[in-house]
């Protein structure tokens, strides 16, 4: 069916005499209608499950006392380490790792070492994208998760051993790859003075299991006024037998592309008018309880669409789609009032 003839339907189907031919048209349009919206939610239909799941920990001790992380792979604490609250009060934490990536196209950014409460909320992260280096810190002129991220180029092309100097302190923070300064950015506050006590230390992955990083890390030490505290054998450090991934696809339910948001929810908007419009001219009763039930059924029904998403690889499910569906619906089902109203009071 074209899209001319499909436009036609919904047209047939807009008739206002409340006929049974014009009942048996808002029944076919109403059909078609749930065909287009599933082909504009979730073509070319190749569905394959992507929500959160139960996995092995990938983790596993190397020679010389480090650690591989291979696969869905995690350490983490339960709560802060003991070092944490003496970082914040000295206002100072030097930051040394030595790892070796096992490859450099990683996606995330891929944690390598984080102090957080979750994917959007952190202290600082170290962390790969591509071949370059990201860290993020909570600091004067950032937002929560600690972005924008200081970023270091190349610094993972080629796969080699590099030893990563990350150094806090109330004059800024400091980057230094295999003892060459390569990043420095100056502040006006110490930024160990935004940073929350509670925040968990998790390696090779987030906290909550949600950007994982592939490489050995053969040593990681956090150093406060001198002491060194040897960050893969903290005694509050847990190697779990397993535990929940949550793959891409699921996690993009909760963020918002700005890329082209005008277009798509402007799309979204559109879709869902003649949902609204088709419902209301099914019932037609006025009142702001038939219209309200109209509203929240199309945000019921836009975000169950965000919801199935996920299972279809190469969409971009996102609940903040489903508030334009709504308004979508509200529009339709306003303009079909509005519509028959008008029609009422031209027929003779």
């Amino acid at each position: 069916m074209t899209a001319s003839s499909l436009a036609a339907w919904f047209v047939d189907a807009a008739s206002l005499a409340d006929t049974e031919k014009a009942r048996v048209r808002r029944r076919r349009a109403f059909w078609l209608w749930w065909i287009a919206a599933a082909a504009f939610m979730l073509f070319p239909f190749q569905f394959e499950y992507l929500g959160p799941l139960r996995v092995p920990n990938g983790a596993s001790t190397i020679q010389g006392g480090g650690v591989a992380f291979t696969g869905p792979s995690v350490m983490r604490t339960d709560s802060a380490p003991d070092w944490v609250a003496d970082a914040i009060q000295a206002g100072e934490l030097d930051l040394t790792l030595r790892l070796e990536t096992a490859r450099t196209n990683q996606r995330g950014p891929a944690r390598i070492v984080t102090l957080s409460d979750g994917s959007l909320r952190r202290n600082f992260m170290v962390s790969q994208k591509g071949p370059d280096l990201l860290v993020r810190a909570r600091r004067e002129g950032a937002d929560e998760n600690g972005a924008p991220p200081l970023k270091v180029d190349g610094v993972f092309d080629p796969p080699r051993e590099v030893t990563l100097e990350v150094h806090f302190h109330d004059q800024g923070i400091d980057l230094t790859i295999d003892g060459v300064p390569r990043y420095a950015e100056k502040l006006a506050s110490n930024s160990l003075e935004l940073w929350d006590p509670t925040f968990r230390l998790g390696l090779g992955d987030e906290v909550n299991g949600a950007r994982g990083w592939s490489g050995e890390l053969r040593a990681a030490v956090a150093t406060v006024q001198g002491e060194a505290h040897d960050l893969l054998h903290d005694p509050a450090l847990e190697h779990p037998t397993s535990f929940w991934h949550v793959p891409e696809q699921t996690r993009l339910l909760w963020r918002f592309d700005s890329s082209y948001a005008i277009l798509f929810e402007s799309l979204h908007v559109l879709l869902f008018a003649p949902f609204g419009a088709l419902l209301w001219l099914r019932k037609r009763r006025p009142g702001l309880g038939p219209v309200l039930r109209i509203v929240l059924l199309g945000l019921a029904v836009g975000t169950a669409f965000q919801i199935i998403k996920i299972g279809f690889p190469g969409r971009h499910p996102s609940l903040y789609h489903a508030p334009f569906n709504a308004l979508g619906t509200l529009l339709g089902a306003y303009l079909a009032a509005r519509l028959t109203r008008a029609s009422a009071r031209t027929t003779p």
